[in-house]
């Protein structure tokens, strides 16, 4: 990290909140700005002009997140243009009843895996300034690996063509591994902006999340590979729906959500055709959306009727989504969003799960910004399973760079989401 003379804290390659009035003509965003409404106004990678920025004032902006020329990120992937490949499939009655019924099958005969006692989870992250910047770029690089491998995955399906998936398990594992073995990466790739292709960027968050899930509740490697892989591919029936729908997914007429409901039938089906996907794969595309007190779709299934993946996909797929930017929204605060998803307790969601979702991110959610009782504003870095209220924190605008652990502070408390 260094600190910008013009305000804000470089960490990755972004400078992070510069007042709108120390931006300069050529300065570059790395993040889309919203206005209040939710409407982009300028996307990731704008060249900021006078012009440009009289307009971002006049929308009430003050702040902005903008690239380091000193430490430039590389540009993403372009988006996968979704309309070449979409393909229109409909069901038969009878087509319905035996994909359920074979889903139900697996359900019934599938192991699930056992839930142990969840582990206590102390942070334990780098102090020194060059060891953490060395984990904030490998995320990076983790992260960019991530889009490519998913990326290519969903054009191959999309397009009808063989999957690797000798590759695919292989970058999981090491995803996985890395997760476990460092989990300050996993941290950093949740506090990295957005990437702009909706539906990688939702599986790639569900699968962070989801693999948080597991660790928390004990899973061995190999199950934490099958749980993630369910996840990155839990909404892969989306290829067979129409854009337009699923990119403004609120707001629809009936006849329009009711096709959206369908991705799990498209998702399962394009599972179900493909040997090499682990045996829960197909079972959590089809049950994503059940909800634990039996509202959900497309059977009603409640509680255990539903697979514990799916119960954990689910959990992990409602929170990336709400704090993701969609084009009708912006996303909401990660303090917003947990406190929405834990009002579903009991409700939409399993209360063991939730339960383990809070510990792994804690009440104030990686990537969370919060006011301390000391007057500074801090980002949260990890969770504290002991202690969910009190995370670890890094101060912005801060000549330091160690992590504080609030748990081990006891004379700073968080006052409330910044």
């Amino acid at each position: 990290m260094r600190i910008d003379p013009r305000g804000g804290a470089s960490v990755l390659g972004i400078r992070n909140n510069v007042p709108i009035d120390s931006v300069e003509p050529g300065d570059v965003l790395s993040e889309p700005v919203f206005d209040s409404s939710g409407n982009i106004l300028l996307p990731a990678g704008a060249v900021l002009t006078q012009r440009r920025l009289h307009h971002l004032r006049s929308n009430g902006i003050t702040a902005l997140r903008l690239a380091d020329p000193e430490h430039p990120i590389e540009r993403d992937p372009a988006p996968i243009d979704w309309h070449r490949f979409l393909r229109l499939r409909s069901f038969t009655e009878t087509e319905i009843r035996n994909l359920s019924s074979r889903i139900d099958e697996k359900v019934r005969v599938g192991e699930e895996p056992v839930v142990r006692n969840h582990r206590s989870r102390i942070p334990t992250l780098p102090r020194d300034e060059k060891t953490l910047r060395r984990c904030w770029y490998q995320a990076v690089s983790l992260r960019r690996k991530a889009i490519e491998v998913c990326r290519d995955a969903f054009v191959r399906f999309a397009g009808g063509n063989q999957v690797d998936f000798c590759s695919l398990r292989d970058f999981i594992s090491n995803f996985v591994s890395t997760g476990a073995e460092n989990p300050i990466v996993f941290t950093a790739m949740l506090v990295l902006r957005s990437y702009d292709d909706q539906l990688v960027d939702q599986a790639l968050r569900t699968a962070l999340y989801s693999v948080l899930i597991g660790c928390e509740l004990g899973y061995d490697e190999k199950t934490l590979c099958d749980l993630c892989e369910a996840a990155l591919l839990h909404d892969i029936g989306m290829i067979r729906v129409r854009p337009r729908l699923w990119r403004r997914a609120e707001h629809l007429p009936l006849n329009e959500r009711l096709e959206i409901q369908k991705h799990v039938l498209h998702g399962a089906d394009i599972l179900s055709q493909i040997s090499e996907t682990a045996f829960w794969t197909e079972v959590v595309a089809y049950q994503h959306h059940e909800h634990w007190n039996g509202e959900g779709y497309p059977r009603g299934k409640r509680g255990h009727g539903i697979a514990v993946f799916a119960r954990i996909v689910a959990v992990a797929d409602y929170f990336a989504g709400r704090t993701s930017p969609r084009p009708h929204r912006k996303p909401l605060r990660p303090y917003e969003a947990m406190r929405k998803i834990l009002s579903e307790s009991g409700q939409r969601f399993d209360p063991t799960i939730l339960s383990a979702f809070l510990r792994a991110v804690g009440l104030y959610p990686i990537g969370s910004d919060v006011i301390l009782s000391d007057g500074s504003t801090a980002v949260v870095l990890a969770a504290d399973s002991r202690l969910p209220y009190r995370p670890v924190v890094l101060r912005k605008n801060s000549e330091t760079i160690a992590p504080i652990s609030l748990a081990e502070v006891p004379d700073i408390v968080i006052l409330r989401a910044a």
